[in-house]
């Protein structure tokens, strides 16, 4: 029934005019929070064409990118599931998706639409990025479409990138002429946030990037220009968002509000007034995240949500109610490091939890410190010239849990996770995330370097689909647990060493890594793990039996396990645990030579054994 129902109203959705369909611009700009707007109360910030379109459109004051980087977000941006689910959470994977999860662009082609994407891609699954739009590149652009065709058109806009805070790329942007020679703010007189020291290289970073944004604003003008001189200014609906936070240190790639919340500003023509939320230049407080957007998107065509989508129409004249307030936000592999952390926010606040915490907060990837902010920070730290809240991103450990009043504590400064006054709401917002864990099926619990092993070259979600095959709720159990080092878990690791899944293994396993004393007495089972057969629990067993004393035994392991493997998942996993133990210098020479020299088949290892080279 379901499906007729669903057939019947795409047939009465084709059968609409062309006329009778807006024309939808997306206009998106990358790595930039809400804060670096005018309109977001940025006292540096220059952004009078963001400003205006805010004025006679929506601005969303609790807009959310689900993770805190890009090509995962894309991935749930153009199918409207969430990366967790999908098996796209890690940066820059190339994993298979069922083919249920269909990109908006083929609904919106089936009734009629002109789809152009100008011109970034990076969907983080395998496929051909190009196929799903009619124009793909840097000239795709809906003048192109058929007379009387609606359109729907992306604008890629990449001034404001982590990359043009690079020393070479400001100064070839000087040269450009796109940014000024002088800043426009000078350096004295940017406002520094309290996360971060205040040192000269932060100021002019921050400096740079207010130009960096004020050209990116620019650049919406002219597109928003465009459109009104080709005359179709009356019949386009226009979303102006980034695809995500960013990009100074503890923004990008972390789930605080600095990497997550983003600009969204929605402006509707008067012939579609009636699809808005509010009266123009009304703010809009509802919570709305990126897993919302195709099934909107949708809506405003005249288009059914498709049973798949997992986000809430938020817009139009079917706009759902939310269940709940809250926004899920995850974070997983960022580049060649392992990181895996939860968060969910009302807007208000933020509850995050740390399935690693003995690891630091300060990510061990190569790219982000290419720009001077960061090396300063590091710097200002290592001479004892952060106070206490800016040195907890380098700390060796972290928080498990983290409870911010973002309304109050915009910059997240004050963790109240252990403040008894908040208790009940800590508790509350726990049991939240973990439901939507697994409901979710979230696959961040499936070692990546299990995937191909488990599901070869099959969806992750296919496989995962099946409780026998991920027993979720058992799985987020454990590794809740995992993190906290309770002794009066120790009973519940043992038990779960000898479970006949690998999963369930490899969390006993993570729980020994995070707090090797609970190992103590196990020594023989973990032993015999190093034999496991899947990989990542050979891995994890050898690290374990390194921290209980057994050096040798365990990088003859590790060593034996990179000489034969041959995915970037499973020799960036043994790389990740050879410098969690210190032990780099013990890989020969000639074999990180090798894989630095696999830079197209081992991307991230290849970063990795650079990286240790360099050393």
């Amino acid at each position: 029934m379901k499906h007729l129902i669903f057939s019947i109203v795409l047939f009465s959705s084709i059968a609409l005019s062309a006329t009778d369909r807006p024309n939808i611009l997306w206009i998106t700009s990358e790595d930039n929070s809400a804060y670096y707007m005018s309109c977001y109360g940025n006292e540096n910030a220059q952004t009078p064409h963001i400003d205006q379109l805010a004025q006679v459109g929506n601005r969303y004051t609790h807009a959310y990118s689900n993770a805190p980087v890009c090509a995962v977000t894309r991935s749930t941006l153009l199918t409207g599931v969430y990366a967790v689910t999908q098996g796209t959470l890690h940066m820059r994977s190339r994993y298979p998706i069922p083919e249920r999860f269909r990109p908006y662009t083929h609904y919106l082609k089936n009734v009629g639409y002109y789809c152009t994407n100008n011109d970034k891609t990076d969907y983080n699954f395998k496929g051909d990025d190009k196929s799903y739009w009619d124009e793909c590149s840097k000239q795709a652009h809906y003048k192109n479409r058929g007379t009387d065709q609606p359109f729907f058109a992306i604008f890629n806009l990449t001034s404001s990138h982590e990359h043009c805070l690079f020393p070479d790329s400001v100064e070839r942007y000087r040269e450009q002429g796109v940014i000024p020679q002088q800043n426009r703010v000078p350096p004295s007189e940017v406002i520094v946030p309290p996360l971060y020291p205040d040192t000269p290289e932060i100021r002019q970073d921050i400096a740079n990037y207010q130009d960096a944004v004020t050209r990116m604003d620019k650049e919406v003008g002219a597109l928003i220009k465009e459109l009104e001189e080709q005359g179709l200014s009356e019949d386009t609906i226009i979303f102006y968002y980034s695809d995500h936070g960013g990009i100074l240190p503890r923004s990008k790639r972390y789930l605080y509000e600095t990497g997550t919340r983003v600009p969204l500003i929605i402006s509707f023509p008067e012939k579609w007034k009636h699809l808005a939320p509010a009266p123009a230049g009304q703010p809009v407080e509802e919570t709305v995240s990126f897993v919302d957007f195709p099934a909107t998107l949708l809506a405003l065509a005249g288009i059914a949500k498709p049973e798949q989508m997992m986000g809430r129409t938020f817009l139009g004249e079917t706009k759902e109610k939310a269940k709940d307030p809250y926004v899920f936000l995850h974070g997983d592999r960022f580049d060649e490091f392992y990181k895996f952390n939860r968060g969910i926010t009302d807007g208000k606040y933020r509850y995050i939890r740390n399935f690693l915490p003995h690891q630091s907060a300060a990510l061990r990837i190569a790219y982000p410190f290419r720009m001077n902010a960061w090396n300063s920070y590091k710097d200002a730290w290592k001479n004892g010239q952060t106070n206490a809240q800016q040195a907890q991103v380098w700390q060796a450990t972290q928080p498990i849990e983290e409870l911010f009043d973002t309304e109050n504590d915009p910059w997240e400064l004050t963790n109240l996770a252990t403040d008894p006054n908040y208790k009940e709401l800590l508790m509350n917002m726990r049991k939240v995330l973990i439901r939507k864990m697994v409901e979710l099926n979230d696959l961040g619990f499936f070692p990546e370097a299990m995937f191909k092993e488990r599901c070869g070259d099959g969806p992750v979600t296919t496989f995962a689909a099946q409780a026998t095959n991920y027993p979720i709720e058992e799985i987020v159990e454990i590794a809740m647990l995992a993190g906290e080092g309770n002794p009066s878990s120790k009973e519940a690791f043992a038990e779960a060493l000898q479970s006949n899944d690998p999963i369930i293994r490899y969390w006993a396993l993570m729980a020994y890594s995070i707090t090797p004393s609970l190992a103590v007495g196990n020594k023989p089972a973990i032993g015999s793990l190093m034999n496991d057969p899947f990989s990542a629990n050979r891995i994890r067993a050898s690290q374990v039996m390194h921290q209980l004393g057994h050096p040798e035994l365990a990088t003859e392991k590790l060593l034996e396990i990179l000489y034969e493997a041959n995915s970037d998942e499973i020799l960036t996993l043994v790389l990740n645990v050879f410098d969690d133990i210190g032990e780099t210098q013990r890989i020969p020479k000639s074999n990180l030579t090798k894989i630095k020299n696999e830079q197209k088949n081992l991307p991230y290892a290849s970063q990795l054994a650079t990286g240790f080279l360099e050393k």
